[in-house]
């Protein structure tokens, strides 16, 4: 799901041995703007949390 860019990767201490697999596909999965990265007509890729 992560690669696919429908989840987003949350770790949970003392949960990491995935861990960077998953940031891994992650970090593959929103420079591929897949999934929930992908941009939405009209918006920019200026997208921060407030």
């Amino acid at each position: 799901m992560v690669r696919e860019g429908y989840a987003n990767v949350y770790i949970a201490p003392p949960n990491t041995k995935y861990q960077d697999e998953f940031e891994e596909a992650e970090a593959e999965a929103k420079n591929a703007e897949r999934g929930i990265w992908q941009l939405s007509e009209g918006l920019s890729k200026c997208i921060g949390i407030l």
